[in-house]
């Protein structure tokens, strides 16, 4: 488990990172491990492009506050679990975002503990994500739902996700394949195309059309596949 511990008390953040530490101590050998970042304002937090599964968040003396991370995390595109500490601001009753958790400093072992397990517990049943990495160096997680199609343009991918969204990825052909690979809806069309099949808007014996009106190519080596695919989530749906 990956854990960012973001505070900009010192003295709150320390004590949370020793915490985690004797935690992650003790569940050695039954879990993964916890892995911990700690940041100290919310710009180096902002900044980084690393992925979380879990953030602890409390931010009050920036005009800015943990809720506020929250939320631009979120709209970055972040799909991690966020627990609010709170201290100074009592963040419950507050307008958080839906699912957000809680958790009261002083910070008790005892309750650290069972918020770590609750975690687990959150990410082993949550619907898998694919991490995209812009050419900024921005990275988010989006659902197999969320992918309509990607198409190469050489060293990168320019894909287009639901809600009127795009990205342009640094990524190979090969090496976005290579990340598709469990997912069975989001299959190649043509040697440069990758499309989710349960946004096909019509398929034909040399074409897939896409949201948009868009069309690709369907080469023979992918269209036996690709119709396999596209049939079976029509049995699904009747």
């Amino acid at each position: 488990m990956h854990i960012a511990v973001c505070d900009d008390n010192v003295a709150d953040r320390k004590q949370m990172e020793r915490l985690l530490t004797r935690e992650g101590d003790k569940r050695r050998g039954l879990v993964s491990g916890l892995y911990v970042d700690s940041y100290g304002s919310s710009a180096s937090l902002l900044y980084t492009p690393m992925d979380y599964d879990v953030y602890f968040l409390d931010f009050n003396s920036e005009n800015t506050t943990g809720i506020d991370i929250a939320k631009t995390l979120i709209e970055n595109g972040k799909r991690s679990i966020f627990v609010l500490c709170c201290g100074k601001i009592n963040y419950r009753e507050m307008d958080c975002p839906e699912g957000v958790k809680f958790l009261d400093k002083p910070i008790d072992a005892i309750k650290l503990s069972e918020m770590i397990d609750t975690v687990e517990e959150c990410l082993a049943s949550k619907e898998p994500t694919i991490e995209v990495r812009e050419d900024n160096g921005r990275s988010f997680r989006i659902h197999e739902s969320e992918f309509i199609y990607a198409t190469s343009k050489g060293r990168f991918m320019d894909l287009t996700m639901t809600g009127n969204r795009s990205a342009h990825v640094l990524c190979s052909v090969d090496n976005f394949q290579s990340q598709l690979q469990n997912y069975p809806n989001l299959l190649p069309v043509n040697r440069k195309t990758f499309i989710n099949a349960a946004h096909i808007v019509k398929l034909s014996a040399l074409s897939v059309t896409m949201p948009g009106n868009v069309s690709f190519a369907l080469t023979p080596l992918y269209s036996k596949y690709c119709k396999y695919i596209y049939n079976e989530l029509n049995k699904q749906e009747s």
